[in-house]
């Protein structure tokens, strides 16, 4: 994207912001809204199809962040730290409160479950490649075991859904409480998940797993046993 687009969508996004402090998505017209952004009727049209196209690329942009958010913390959540993107999660959305305010009384809420979708793609993306490191500092990781991939995927929408889930809370009751206190009772309920928790779990899916699948020659029963 060159600067003259880059510089023309966001004067439209943030004409778009600026409308939306007045009046619903679906009461906003191209007109006023190029009005606003002191841009021409033909050139949003070459960008966008209508309001609700440019409303969803300001959702797109938001929930961009929450990767780049998880891609910036990787190597700390690799090695079990996740107090820092736990504390930049909530600070971001105090900081952005006007944004996620409109977002959420015009999206009917989906932007918190899109949320919830970034951060899981973004976390078995960025993280599910190297689980874990044992005292040798290699990883244990086995791509190849399905129970493993299971098991991640599970704690990864438990761990996102549960994040987004405070965030919502504590966004629609005010903010009361402050963000180290918010990101402190987070991170130590995202801690019981450690790799403990790991391990126990693994033993419970993983046992499933063989029973449904067992491994070349188990399961077969001794020739002539039905016989006896």
């Amino acid at each position: 994207m060159d600067r003259r687009t880059r510089r023309t969508r966001s004067h439209l996004l943030s004409a778009l912001i600026d409308l939306l402090e007045t009046k619903p998505l679906n009461r906003i017209t191209v007109t006023e809204l190029t009005e606003r952004a002191d841009i021409n009727r033909a050139t949003f049209y070459a960008h966008y199809r209508n309001v609700d196209e440019l409303f969803d690329e300001l959702k797109i942009e938001c929930c961009a962040m929450f990767r780049e958010l998880v891609i910036r913390h990787a190597e700390e959540i690799r090695h079990d730290d996740t107090s820092g993107i736990v504390r930049e999660l909530f600070e971001y959305f105090n900081e952005h409160e006007r944004m996620f305010t409109l977002l959420s009384r015009n999206g009917d809420d989906t932007i918190y479950a899109d949320i919830v979708t970034e951060l899981q793609t973004a976390l078995t993306d960025t993280v599910l490649p190297l689980k874990r490191l044992d005292r040798k500092r290699r990883c244990t990781f086995d791509r190849n075991d399905p129970a493993e991939m299971a098991l991640f995927a599970y704690q990864f929408d438990f761990i996102s859904g549960g994040l987004v889930s405070m965030l919502q809370r504590w966004f629609t009751n005010g903010r009361r409480e402050s963000v180290e206190t918010m990101a402190t009772i987070a991170d130590n309920d995202v801690n019981t998940i450690g790799p403990g928790l790991f391990e126990t779990n693994l033993a419970v899916i993983a046992a499933e797993y063989a029973e449904h699948d067992p491994q070349p020659g188990q399961g077969d029963a001794e020739p002539g046993r039905g016989d006896r």
